[in-house]
């Protein structure tokens, strides 16, 4: 809902750098831009590995990069409605702005549910942690390493 409003609200005053309003083309575009970014950081977000980087260059490079290629390559073919979209979009710094400050406001928002979740409130693996500890179980290395196995999916 957040980036359908913000987006929507931008794109009902803004005019392309060549003076064109808005069209429903390029507001879906970026739309949908705002969205794969927003997906991609919250996975991102998500992981909890040490090694994040191999699955961020994946992610990203992978879905971030296939749909600006398929923007780019179906711009110039008539055939799709959405001909020459790709150039108004991407010149205009509205565009930009708006993506940075959707996918900002969602990432934020993201980020401390995720803290507050993380750091607040326990979860079910905590609990079971903290009862296994009472009943006598030495926390050693042998038993957090079995216990992050057993709690890890």
């Amino acid at each position: 809902m957040i980036t359908y409003f913000i987006v929507a609200e931008v794109f009902e005053e803004s005019l392309h750098t060549d003076g064109q309003p808005g069209d429903h083309w390029t507001m879906g575009i970026t739309m949908f831009t705002c969205v794969m970014f927003i997906i991609t950081f919250k996975l991102l977000l998500k992981h909890k590995k040490i090694d994040w980087h191999v699955p961020a260059c994946h992610l990203i490079l992978s879905s971030i990069g296939n749909y600006m290629t398929y923007l780019v390559v179906t711009d110039g073919w008539v055939s799709f409605k959405n001909h020459f979209t790709f150039n108004f979009l991407f010149t205009s710094p509205v565009v930009y702005l708006t993506i940075i400050l959707v996918v900002g406001i969602c990432f934020l928002i993201d980020f401390a549910l995720e803290s507050v979740s993380h750091n607040i409130t326990t979860s079910s693996n905590d609990l079971v942690r903290y009862q296994t500890l009472e009943k006598g179980a030495e926390e050693t290395r042998e038993f957090l390493d079995e216990f992050e196995r057993l709690t890890k999916y």
